[in-house]
């Protein structure tokens, strides 16, 4: 609930600071899937039936795949090289994604679940997982490394390699999350992809872009 409060305050100060329409937009959009992905995981922990609980944990994933959608989208808009046809085509990839989760009770091509979908507590990652997590970083590395080729066209200094060093933290992040080094998955996942989201979108404005 904290999280979801000093979000909404962050989305709502950059929202005032933004004077391009567009632009302002999508940083509401993600700013809303932000809080919502908070208000989720709070909610998880709460819900005592299976079904609630399993909806809770399928939900994460709008947040975890529109974020990186808007953000790639947002930063292509930002430097005027995207055009709606490629708009269309990454929100349609995105939505096939997600459907794959919400409906993975059926096909289990997401996460496969060792004794049933009764116990969903014991699973193991399926080709669907890997091919979201690919997306994700397709979008959200293809986001930093225009911010990044953009600076270096502005001025060529260290400040260039920001972007990219965000995105080296969350290759890292979550090559340890998904094999578990030391129990990294105690840590939020929510809170972590959501603060380097932050830090992505806070980046253009910091390098004059």
């Amino acid at each position: 609930l904290i999280y979801a409060i000093l979000f909404t305050f962050w989305s709502v100060r950059l929202y005032y600071k933004l004077y391009d329409k567009k632009i302002r937009k999508y940083i509401l959009s993600i700013g809303i899937l932000i809080v919502f992905w908070m208000l989720i995981r709070m909610t998880k922990g709460v819900v005592e039936t299976t079904l609630l609980t399993r909806l809770s944990w399928y939900l994460y994933y709008v947040p975890l795949i529109f974020i990186p959608s808007i953000f790639y989208i947002c930063s292509r808009s930002l430097l005027k090289k995207i055009n709606r046809k490629e708009k269309i085509i990454i929100y349609i990839i995105s939505t096939i994604l997600l459907l794959m989760v919400l409906t993975n009770d059926f096909h289990e091509i997401v996460f496969k679940f060792n004794n049933g979908i009764e116990d969903f507590n014991n699973y193991k990652h399926n080709i669907g997982y890997y091919l979201i997590t690919l997306w994700i970083f397709i979008l959200f590395g293809g986001g930093m490394i225009i911010l990044a080729l953009d600076r270096l066209k502005i001025k060529k200094d260290i400040k260039a390699f920001l972007p990219l060093g965000i995105l080296l933290i969350g290759v890292i992040y979550t090559l340890l999350y998904v094999i578990n080094i030391n129990n990294i998955r105690n840590i939020n996942m929510s809170v972590v992809n959501s603060i380097l989201i932050c830090l992505g979108i806070e980046l253009p404005l910091y390098l004059n872009l």
